[in-house]
């Protein structure tokens, strides 16, 4: 048996405020069987997209945010999200 441990990663190029080049969001770990596969879900939570702005409020800006997936093997999935107003 294989023990894999997935995390995800945030990154937004542009804010008002700095932010981490990237800021790890979750991590599960799994184990599997040799040649097995399994789904695994994050749910992403609108707090994960959110910073305190200069203000001292959190706010979730407008921009594109990506978000990796990788596993210990170096394998990765990459999307972009795009916000497009101040939440």
């Amino acid at each position: 048996m294989e023990t894999r441990l997935l995390s995800f990663t945030s990154l937004m190029k542009k804010a008002s405020t700095p932010r981490p080049i990237r800021q790890l969001e979750g991590f599960k770990r799994i184990n599997l069987k040799p040649g097995e596969s399994k789904n695994v879900e994050f749910v992403l939570e609108a707090r994960q997209f959110s910073i305190i702005n200069n203000k001292e409020k959190r706010v979730i800006e407008p921009g594109y945010f990506t978000i990796s997936v990788e596993g210990n093997n170096q394998d990765s999935k990459v999307i972009s999200i795009l916000c497009q107003r101040r939440c």
